[in-house]
């Protein structure tokens, strides 16, 4: 199915290891896919069982299991090209949960970790990556990207 991985439950690294290293995630550092951190700060990383593990942020909007966010089918997503999936994260929130919840620019401050001259990589739901200024978007282009439909901003996933 195309349907994206939970955020936290369980992790979306995990649900994806086995399409990146061919295996399930062994839970060691040693063992954690090197294509799931940004060479540009390996050292800030997210901690899961002590091991670290990403520094990339999922987006929670696509779905997590037992909330209220329904996991969405990558598909069916109204605006592809502006929506993200994963973006470069800070890697020290949500009690080390790699995952974003983003509806205004000021909520980009928290998350998007704009390490590449003051710009973040995004991967967006239609498979492009783009390095963007999180701090010279509008409240709407947010609400877009980050797929945030609770309370306001467009359809993006129906």
């Amino acid at each position: 199915d195309d349907y994206a991985p939970a955020a936290a439950n369980p992790q979306w690294f995990r649900a994806l290891c086995p399409y990146v290293i061919n295996a399930d995630w062994d839970g060691t550092e040693a063992g954690f896919p090197a294509t799931m951190v940004c060479p540009s700060s390996p050292d800030e990383r997210y901690k899961t069982g002590g091991a670290a593990t990403t520094n990339y942020d999922w987006n929670y909007n696509l779905g997590d299991v037992g909330v209220d966010y329904p996991q969405r089918c990558l598909s069916a997503c109204a605006m592809p090209s502006r929506c993200w999936v994963l973006i470069d994260g800070k890697a020290t929130l949500w009690g080390g949960f790699p995952y974003f919840e983003m509806n205004t620019v000021a909520t980009t401050k928290t998350y998007a970790d704009q390490r590449h001259n003051n710009r973040a990589n995004a991967l967006h739901a239609d498979g492009h990556v783009e390095a963007i200024n999180f701090l010279g978007l509008t409240d709407d282009d947010v609400n877009i990207g980050g797929a945030f439909r609770r309370w306001t901003g467009p359809v993006v996933w129906p």
